[in-house]
């Protein structure tokens, strides 16, 4: 078993590994190996926690990673995050209110193949919607049996603690996870998001841990390598946050991951893995050899001088490329939800 200790899932107390497997390329264009066996090698090695969405390759990561869990045999091995409300669907409507909420969680569930989704998120914040109403909704699938906790990603700080207090209110459970991107390439979420899941119990499982590939070194020569993210999803935001100054930082973190005898990749799952409020850390590889250069991270003893080297990169709470505000809302969109409002988000790895 992996020697970095398991962590207790928010206020649930599952223990999770550091590290759970994200699909979002399931089924899309960026897939890499067999879905199945990706699954089966990540079970091999100790994960537990499998993320998707209904938004990911427009549902079929979710028929995937259920195939997956079927011919595997694995249901009460594992968690299965799935994710709604994402901005799309029918025009005009609010995907937070109850109705379309209960329309996605059934969908899901039969694309998953599942009779349950062990953690139900919001993909995005809505904020056309009373938050009661959702939170309504939300309980309302857990008494039905058809999720066991749910939880939010992206969500600002006050949303977050708006959440807690209303379920606190009401005398329900909150949301159990908060997901949102964060790397060393934006560290925005320490400013607030962070100490609100310390203070109220919520479990932080962070998306796009490497920088879409930025901190991997993939980018480290300057040019758009063929079949990458930056390469493949042109109309959105992954070629702006490939800029000078996240390959400036990439490439010096990449310098102290040699200077360690590891990869880069591994390094900066290494930082990330260790700072105070994360729980568990979304990896999307593609293949066995990238699933296992990641999950070497479990293992790996790393000096408290080179972690602080890393540290250094980027100052706590600033950021040189933008994944933390893809979400909207800290672009100045207040009514997000609207139909006729973009997101300027690019989805989460």
């Amino acid at each position: 078993m992996p020697t970095l200790a398991s962590r207790p899932l928010g206020a649930s107390g599952i223990p999770v590994l550091p590290l759970s497997l994200g699909t979002a390329d399931f089924g899309g264009p960026l897939q890499g190996e067999d879905p199945t066996e990706l699954v089966a090698a990540a079970i091999a090695r100790g994960l537990t926690l499998f993320d998707t969405a209904e938004g990911y390759t427009d549902g079929r990561s979710e028929e995937e990673l259920g195939r997956a869990v079927a011919r595997l045999g694995i249901r009460d091995q594992i968690l299965i995050l799935s994710k709604a409300a994402y901005p799309q669907g029918v025009p005009g409507e609010c995907r937070a209110s109850r109705s379309a909420l209960i329309r996605a969680c059934d969908a899901s569930l039969r694309r998953l193949a599942t009779d349950r989704i062990d953690i139900y998120v919001l993909h995005r914040p809505w904020f056309d919607i009373r938050h009661e109403e959702t939170l309504a909704a939300l309980t309302e699938l857990v008494r039905a049996g058809k999720i066991r906790y749910f939880g939010a990603s992206h969500y600002p700080a006050w949303k977050l603690v708006e959440g807690m207090l209303l379920a606190q209110r009401a005398g329900v459970p909150g949301y159990l996870v908060e997901q949102p991107p964060y790397n060393l390439l934006d560290r925005r979420v320490e400013n607030d998001v962070s100490r609100v899941c310390l203070d109220y119990g919520i479990a932080l499982i962070t998306a796009s841990p490497l920088g879409g590939g930025i901190l991997a070194g993939i980018y480290n020569d300057g040019n758009i390598p063929p079949g990458s993210r930056a390469d493949v999803w042109r109309d959105r935001p992954y070629r702006q946050r490939v800029n000078e100054a996240a390959i400036g930082i990439a490439r010096r973190l990449a310098a102290l991951a040699e200077s360690a005898g590891i990869t880069p990749s591994q390094l900066a799952l290494a930082w990330l893995v260790r700072q105070p409020a994360v729980t568990s850390v979304l990896i999307a590889p593609k293949s066995q050899a990238e699933l296992a250069d990641n999950c070497a991270v479990l293992d790996l003893a790393i000096e408290a001088d080179l972690l602080a080297s890393v540290d250094a990169l980027v100052p706590a709470g600033t950021f040189v490329s933008d994944f933390f505000s893809a979400s909207g809302w800290t672009l100045g969109q207040t009514r997000w939800g609207r139909p006729g409002v973009t997101s300027g988000s690019g989805g989460d790895r």
